[in-house]
């Protein structure tokens, strides 16, 4: 039986970039083993260490987000990353074993930089959340962890710092190996590559029908080229080929443009029903967040218990003469 673990940082509710990307993957994975479910609280203070409060109203959000996708907790540990404190003692014995060049010239925390624009100031925690990652990953001994394909980077390199642990300590943790979603990235609606929150081109997996006809309104069609965005939207939601949708002119657009929202909006309708539920009892989904929090330092506190023992970091004091 696998174990797989993956977390999302709190910057607003879920969008369907998430679901189609990790979060399919998650639902199917809780009825096939162990699974963990973070929100990583600290990674978001990076941007957010002007106003906490906001990240833990996001905690929130995320947490009503993954109940009303259909994530059970009592299939799927969903927890906070800061209540495991245990997490932050694994970073700091795994920074020894990665090496600044290789810190410093990672891609995705580069372009993750220049994105938000910080440029030399980039808060010190933006250079240990590859390493972080690593620490949240080996802690609940995960062997798939399940990413879109734009992180399999991530899980390459916490492969190599398990690798060197195991080889310098014995062999402690756990390889982890990726777990790919069949679909892969999910564009926005705008027609770029990536759906998401800086680039204002989200669907929210909260977001009414009537916000959904207006956002795939923008979403480009040119049936010469069903590679493009709305092809992917239409393979994915409709379960056809956009290779069959050969003919082009104005009618078949506005035909292929409605499919394309009918099926959105029949995949969302019931997430959002069960969201506003959910939402609708905050201190409910508080409460189950913290008992997962509870049962992610259970297990994270025997794998800090092994990683020390196999370091040489558990002292016995001297017996007095």
């Amino acid at each position: 039986m696998h174990t797989y673990f993956t977390g999302d940082r709190p910057n607003g509710r879920l969008h369907l970039g998430h679901y189609v990307g990790s979060m399919k993957t998650r639902l199917a994975r809780q009825h096939t083993g162990e699974q963990y479910l973070m929100i990583a609280d600290y990674l978001a203070l990076t941007d957010n260490i002007d106003d906490p409060r906001a990240i833990a109203a996001n905690v929130l959000e995320i947490g009503t987000d993954y109940l009303a996708c259909g994530i059970d907790p009592r299939h799927t540990t969903c927890f906070v990353q800061s209540d495991v404190l245990e997490l932050q003692a694994l970073t700091a014995i795994y920074l020894n074993l990665a090496d600044c060049a290789e810190i410093l010239d990672n891609t995705a925390k580069n372009e993750e930089i220049d994105r938000r624009g910080f440029g030399s100031a980039a808060p010190a925690g933006m250079f240990t959340y590859t390493v972080s990652q690593v620490a949240d990953i080996t802690a609940f001994g995960a062997d798939r962890v399940p990413v879109g394909t734009d992180q399999i980077p991530l899980v390459a390199f916490a492969a190599d710092i398990v690798r060197r642990f195991n080889s310098a300590f014995g062999s402690t943790l756990v390889v982890p190996e990726p777990d790919l979603a069949s679909t892969g990235r999910l564009p926005g609606f705008d027609g770029r590559p990536k759906m998401g929150k800086s680039l204002a081109n989200t669907i929210d997996l909260s977001d009414s029908d009537d916000t959904i006809v207006d956002k795939l309104a923008k979403l480009p069609i040119d049936l010469h080229r069903p590679d493009d965005a709305w092809g992917v939207y239409y393979r994915e939601f409709t379960g056809a080929d956009p290779q069959d949708e050969a003919a082009s002119g104005e009618v078949m657009t506005a035909r292929i443009r409605s499919r394309i929202t009918e099926a959105v909006n029949a995949a969302i309708a019931p997430i959002r029903e069960r969201r506003a539920t959910y939402a609708a009892d905050p201190a409910e989904v508080a409460r189950l967040l913290t008992d997962g929090g509870v049962r992610a330092s259970e297990v994270a506190t025997e794998t800090l218990r092994n990683v020390k023992t196999a370091a040489g970091l558990r002292y016995t004091p001297a017996r007095p003469r």
